[in-house]
């Protein structure tokens, strides 16, 4: 294995420009010394490129005629580097993808249609493999999937008489009367922070109201009414003092983790992902165990909770060995020595077979994640459709309008009017 090198990018930051490759001559992977060479991309931190870095090496001490040359950076720098290699022609063969980008991808050329002849997928669960799929073909397959979760600290709560077990699942109404119990009796804590402007968040209320943002054929999904009732409530929480202000919100944007309101203990809740390695973190930043909890349900409504693919793995189309790309793939995805290898570094692996023998194996510090994921995935109901190639501009305009919403700039109502009337007329643009 050959390292192409990478640095680690602390931004987020969603690409709304996409290209494929040029022409099927002008792949990215090649030979040296006699050896296929294919070349291999992803996003992630340090940590992740040993892990991934040792499973590559053990997937070429069996394919000995072929060479991985492997290369990673933060989010920011992943996509804009792939957007210029793809652009080119020379993009890598084995690549990681995002719920929020896998459409735009696909839609355009850029990934190779996966055999399932070539990758075994027997031991991974039809909801799973199903997020891959759009108009029919397997484009990507999840390297992981973890729960929507919302972290919490204990101590914390305890200090307003309140407690919390471990994958509760508390209603809407319940968390706001916990959230408000905690700010009038903890000085200087905020109960809750303020999710309105979460999309992730939104679309999990969305599910369990039976909606989704997105219909398969990429439109919106949901009615107004929903939006005003998402935004009214947090706007209840903010008034209250139950939430921060839209200024903090806003100054938590850019802040490093441990300097975050909930690593800080400024709030006992933080929403998150089972699959995310910040859960030890934060534990280390406080010193003190922390707990997950499922996400808040709407009374009466429906099951919220879905297999979430942390991230995916997909081939370039324009490899000229897609043959030896789907075998890597093949590889991470049922190896059980690259599982050991990769641990949950990307969330539990999909194979039910891979993880069972990964369990026996996690060290005590991963078994809240573990446990949490499990307890999710038994209730949960199939994934919401992917979003379509013009969702990052709909993500952004979002963000945009919730944080009028946020500090008095708009009511719920106008924030919901402006919205709706722009985001339509972007999914149409898109699709002209």
């Amino acid at each position: 294995m050959k390292r192409i090198g990478g640095t680690v990018v602390g931004a987020v930051l969603v690409v709304s420009s996409l290209v494929t490759g040029c022409s099927s001559n002008q792949g990215s992977s090649g030979s040296s010394n006699g050896k296929i060479v294919l070349n291999m991309a992803w996003w992630g931190d340090d940590s992740r490129a040993q892990v991934t870095e040792q499973a590559v090496k053990d997937f070429e001490k069996i394919h000995a005629n072929i060479q991985v040359n492997v290369s990673y950076s933060g989010w920011n720098g992943y996509w804009q580097k792939i957007t210029t290699e793809l652009s080119g022609g020379n993009g890598p063969d084995v690549m990681q993808q995002d719920v929020s980008t896998l459409s735009s991808y696909a839609q355009r050329g850029a990934l190779l249609s996966l055999s399932k002849n070539a990758i075994d997928t027997s031991s991974i669960s039809s909801a799973a493999l199903d997020s891959g799929v759009i108009n029919g073909n397997l484009y990507a397959i999840p390297a992981g999937i973890e729960g929507v979760t919302m972290f919490y600290n204990p101590s914390l709560l305890q200090k307003a008489g309140v407690t919390i077990t471990q994958n509760e699942q508390l209603t809407w109404t319940q968390y706001a009367k916990i959230a408000n119990q905690v700010t009038q009796k903890v000085k200087g804590v905020y109960g809750t922070p303020d999710l309105s402007g979460d999309e992730v968040a939104f679309q999990f209320y969305l599910r369990e109201n039976g909606e989704n943002e997105y219909t398969a054929s990429g439109k919106l999904g949901f009615d107004k009414q929903t939006f005003e009732n998402w935004l009214n409530y947090w706007a209840s929480l903010r008034k209250s003092g139950a939430a921060p202000p839209a200024s903090f919100t806003a100054s938590q944007a850019n802040v490093a983790e441990a300097q975050s309101a909930f690593a800080t203990g400024k709030t006992p809740f933080s929403f998150d992902f089972t699959g995310d390695t910040d859960f030890n973190d934060y534990e280390s930043y406080l010193k003190e165990s922390l707990g997950m909890m499922m996400v808040p349900s709407v009374a009466g409504g429906k099951e919220g909770n879905y297999p979430r693919p942390t991230m995916y793995w997909s081939v370039n189309s324009q490899s000229k060995y897609p043959k030896q790309a789907e075998e890597l793939v093949n590889f991470l995805e049922n190896s059980l020595t690259a599982g050991k290898d990769l641990g949950l570094s990307r969330g539990l692996p999909v194979s039910s077979k891979v993880a069972a023998a990964l369990h026996k194996t996690l060290p005590k510090n991963q078994d809240t994640a573990w446990n949490a994921t499990q307890a999710e995935l038994k209730v949960a109901t199939p994934m919401s459709p992917l979003e379509p190639a013009a969702g990052t501009q709909v993500s952004t305009l979002f963000t945009n309008i919730t944080q009028e919403n946020e500090f008095g700039k708009l009511s719920a109502t106008q924030a919901a009017d402006q919205f709706f009337t722009q985001a339509d007329q972007i999914l149409k643009n898109a699709n002209n």
